[in-house]
């Protein structure tokens, strides 16, 4: 209902007559406002045409001077190892020259550790005939025997419902402790 009163305030009671020289100003208003926005929207065009045609232009300058210049190498400086990595890769020739020489000469780890200390680490063929070093072996050699010899302790762990006596906790321990002094009597 507010609508239809709405709408009749909008309709017009009477045609109103407009004269072709009004029609006339009233269009030439309107193209002559689209003339200039159009203008300017030109204008702002042919600009952004130029601007990006110059950037366009300087980096095809660019890319062909880099194609023509030949590119600059700048001689590098020697990277010299640092001393960790030099007491890394002396320890290895060190362990290498060991091993070649216990395996061409028939010796132990230990013998050949022995001979390299007792040598300064310059052995030779020659060095295992010193009389010293030939006793020094022998001593090397016998105290390994006595090590290989010498038999590992006895004494196993004591297992309760499936713990170590030393992984067991206080209350465990009183628990299982008449079986522990059991297990040591048999």
């Amino acid at each position: 209902m507010e609508n239809e009163e709405h709408l009749e305030d909008e309709v017009i009671d009477e045609p109103q007559d407009i004269t072709d020289d009004e029609l006339e100003t009233v269009e030439v208003d309107d193209l002559k406002e689209k003339l200039k926005e159009a203008t300017k929207t030109n204008k702002t065009l042919f600009a952004q045409k130029n601007h990006f045609k110059q950037k366009a232009t300087k980096a095809t300058e660019l890319a062909n001077r880099a194609k023509e210049t030949p590119p600059v190498v700048t001689p590098s400086k020697k990277e010299e190892p640092d001393d960790e990595m030099k007491q890394n890769v002396g320890k290895l020739l060190l362990s290498e020259s060991k091993r070649n020489f216990g395996e061409q000469n028939g010796l132990s780890n230990s013998e050949t550790d022995f001979i390299f200390q007792a040598t300064g680490g310059k052995p030779t063929k020659e060095s295992l005939n010193d009389p010293f070093i030939k006793n020094a072996l022998e001593g090397v050699r016998s105290q390994k025997k006595v090590e290989d010899a010498t038999p590992g302790s006895s004494n196993k762990s004591f297992v309760a419902d499936g713990k170590k006596w030393e992984d067991m906790d206080s209350k465990d321990k009183k628990k299982n402790f008449a079986k522990r002094v059991q297990s040591m009597r048999k």
